[in-house]
């Protein structure tokens, strides 16, 4: 049977956001904290080819630090440049994949897409297996256009998502422990993303903010505020979230990890083991040191 690859995948699935935090404090996320999560990288990934308006790795390398522009962003470009070099080194890079045309007028629209078609298929934390998944079932959504992504593109951003990801899947652990729930749901995602100075200077520019804001603060947050006060806060009652995507409903039954990812490319992720008393960054990766120069690594 064939395996739609595609169909409801997410950046980060349920499971996976699920063992990162187990790590931190036995906290679990909920379908609606998860949801808030990806569209929020769903929406930095616009922003970052938004700004980039190019499909030069130099540019888009400029974009994450103009996106981002803290020590996290810093750090999920050190990531980004480990997984590129693993993905080059591994004998899965081709170059005849990696020809880019730049386009004028650039589509933008057109290009979000296939990054994030790309990004999801590649993301080690999806909700999709790997055993099975053909690298050749990503769709071309605008071939015909001229419009290709190359792997080493899609690969490196698909890390800085990932990393960003991870990052705020520890800052909500924490906002769980700091209120004392022990499963988060969207209030523990807006209070992380609000009071961390890492992520909100981009939070702060989401459709995201503006639907949690309506159902959490009463109050809503001055776009030159750092963070929000704590009388601001409303009750935690999250109705259903919608972002107008139907891809970025939420999955109904999460699948595991599976622990044929250490043959990915990379070497795959595993869930990072921090403590409570650890840094909330994501240590950045050495490849010498998970096994991703594997020689069984699969091809992208």
């Amino acid at each position: 049977m064939a395996i739609d690859s595609m169909k409801n995948t997410l950046y980060i699935s349920q499971r996976a956001a699920n063992s990162i935090i187990v790590d931190v404090a036995p906290y679990r996320i909920s379908s609606e904290a998860l949801l808030a999560i990806n569209i929020f990288l769903d929406e930095f990934l616009y922003f970052l080819v938004d700004s980039a308006r190019s499909l030069d790795l130099v540019r888009i390398k400029q974009a994450i630090s103009q996106v981002l522009p803290t020590n996290l962003g810093k750090n999920a470009v050190q990531e980004a440049e480990l997984e590129l070099k693993t993905y080059v080194e591994s004998g899965n890079y081709d170059n005849t994949q990696e020809r880019t045309i730049e386009i004028n007028p650039f589509p933008l629209q057109k290009v979000f897409e296939q990054f994030r078609v790309k990004c999801r298929f590649f993301s080690t934390l999806g909700e999709h297996g790997f055993d099975g998944r053909d690298p050749n079932s990503i769709p071309d959504l605008y071939g015909a256009d001229g419009i290709h992504i190359a792997p080493s593109l899609a690969i490196y951003l698909t890390a800085v998502l990932e990393y960003v990801g991870e990052y705020i899947l520890i800052s909500i652990a924490k906002a769980s422990e700091k209120h004392g729930v022990e499963l988060a749901k969207g209030r523990e995602v807006y209070v992380a993303l609000t009071e961390d100075a890492q992520i909100f200077p981009l939070f702060r520019r989401t459709k995201l903010r503006l639907e949690l804001e309506a159902q959490f603060v009463a109050s809503p947050i001055s776009p030159t505020s750092t963070h929000i006060t704590p009388g601001s806060m409303k009750s935690p009652n999250l109705g259903t979230f919608s972002d107008g995507d139907a891809v970025m409903r939420s999955p109904t039954s999460p699948m595991s990890l599976s622990p044929t990812k250490q043959e990915f490319y990379n070497g795959g992720r595993e869930g990072i083991g921090l403590s409570k008393s650890s840094t909330q960054s994501p240590p950045i990766r050495s490849p010498s040191s998970d096994g991703r120069h594997s020689s069984e690594s699969k091809n992208v």
